[in-house]
């Protein structure tokens, strides 16, 4: 079969699935089709983007990586340590190469690097699906080459000559430097397994609920977890709990987002944790915005409630308070399952954003998020319901009997988008923009700010976003034989 590829409209899908270990579908290509000469297709390199800040204290703060494993960085004995998938262990030769910058930021800058990867020990006695984390062996699963590295462009080429390792990382030790570049990865040689895929179907969305958040009668509550999102890891104080968040349905004049996952509630527990100082552009379906945001106020657990089956594949969530933030007037109606007992919807007139919701992992209990995408803005609601009701809960920490009181906050399912470069350039100046080849464009921004403490006045304010961008137009076309 000869194919040749070309550009088709949205919002239909084609594309190549790649496999391996198949028999007889080694992929071929000819610029001369059908006569030839033909010529193997390989397996093309993996290339993953990273960027990070290392503070004074030498703790990264991820500025925009992506594809890594988790939750990105993880400290081992002395290094920091970020995973990337490779490909299935297989007996060739692997090369591995990387171009990135180095650029100090502080009064201290410092850097050293190594590369990483998982051993053939590995392969054959770790756990699959993950890389080896900290706690595991480092001497008998982790291979480690370290090369010298200065402030300026970086270039790093290196080969593994035995076998290709599943997973590959970069490690770094450093303070006051934004490092950010790409690695690029690929096993030598292997062949690719191709088959050609029509789905005939529409792209799916990301099928997440809104929420309806409703205040209930204080609980205190104590207990320390270890929480990792895309800006940072904390050590987060769980103090009480306040707040339940059932599925809602919404209409907004003619458009209806119906509950999509019934069994999906969470409970707001109060946190304390590190405070930090991040601008962030988001887009829903009120608005299009930046904010900032400075402190984690809410941890958000997957729950339980009476009457319904256990949430599946529901991530937790650090809420960040968003600062100043500005009420704008809707019409929109709410009904969720406390609406249904009270008997009708409830109508809200003024919306006022008050928390920006990231995905986290608490306690390290998943290896990765279940939607790395999807954030939510949690807004106030204006006028609100009271609807006092007892409600009974699960969730990781316990059972609950909640003593509801009134409806308070509706969560909204938000896309993170890129953040402008800065204006004026007194207040902050870009430290990286770039576009990588499948049309993502990246930008980040290291800004310095008074937080009111006279103690530090000097915070650092980091812009941190990606957007998608549509794939360029011109697909090359290439012919590919079976």
């Amino acid at each position: 079969m000869n194919v040749s590829a070309m550009e088709i409209p949205p919002p239909y899908e084609w594309g190549w699935k790649s496999s391996r270990d198949h028999f007889a579908d080694d992929a071929t290509y000819t610029d001369n089709p059908p006569d030839g000469p033909w010529f193997p297709l390989f397996e093309p390199p993996r290339a993953n983007w990273f960027d990070v800040y290392f503070n004074s204290e030498g703790e990264p703060e991820d500025m925009g990586s992506t594809n890594y494993y988790g939750a990105g960085w993880y400290r081992y004995e002395y290094w920091w340590n970020m995973w990337f998938y490779n490909n299935p262990f297989v007996p060739n030769p692997k090369h591995i190469w990387l171009d990135f910058n180095i650029d100090p930021v502080g009064p201290y800058p410092y850097a050293e690097f190594a590369i990483n990867w998982s051993t053939d020990l590995w392969y054959y006695e770790g756990e699959p699906g993950r890389p080896p984390l900290p706690g595991d062996d480092e001497t008998l699963y982790i291979g480690r080459e370290i090369f010298p590295v200065g402030p300026g462009p970086n270039t790093i080429d290196f080969w593994i000559p035995d076998y290709n390792p599943e997973w590959v990382s970069i490690d770094f030790v450093a303070t006051d430097v934004v490092i950010n570049g790409w690695i690029w990865h690929e096993c030598v040689q292997t062949s690719m397994d191709l088959a050609f895929v029509i789905t005939g179907e529409e792209i799916p969305d990301t099928v997440r609920n809104h929420y309806k958040t409703w205040l209930f009668e204080y609980q205190p509550f104590e207990e320390i977890v270890f929480v990792q999102d895309q800006f940072m890891e904390d050590d987060l104080q769980l103090v009480s709990l306040e707040f339940l968040s059932n599925p809602v349905k919404k209409v907004v004049e003619n458009d209806t987002f119906d509950i999509i996952r019934p069994d999906d509630h969470l409970t707001w527990y109060r946190a304390f944790g590190r405070d930090t100082l991040i601008e962030v552009e988001y887009v829903n379906q009120f608005e299009s915005t930046t904010v900032v945001i400075d402190y984690v106020e809410w941890l958000l657990v997957p729950t339980q409630k009476e009457g319904h089956a256990p949430p599946e594949n529901l991530d937790h969530y650090k809420a960040y308070n968003i600062q100043n933030p500005m009420e704008f007037p809707v019409q929109l109606s709410l009904e969720d399952q406390f609406d249904v007992m009270y008997g009708s919807p409830e109508f809200i007139e003024v919306l006022w954003p008050r928390y920006f919701l990231t995905p986290c992992i608490k306690n390290m209990e998943h290896p990765q998020l279940f939607d790395s995408v999807t954030h939510y803005v949690a807004y106030e609601m204006i006028p609100t319901r009271y609807f006092p009701l007892p409600v009974a809960t699960w969730d990781q920490f316990g059972s609950h009997v909640l003593s509801v009181l009134e409806s308070m906050w509706l969560l909204v399912p938000s896309k993170k988008r890129v953040v402008p470069p800065c204006d004026p350039p007194t207040i902050g100046c870009p430290a990286d923009e770039s576009q990588n080849q499948n049309g993502v464009y990246t930008t980040t921004t290291q800004w310095t700010a008074d937080d009111g403490n006279p103690g530090n006045p000097a915070v650092n304010l980091t812009s941190v976003a990606v957007d998608l961008a549509m794939l360029p137009p011109g697909i090359s076309a290439a012919n590919v034989n079976f």
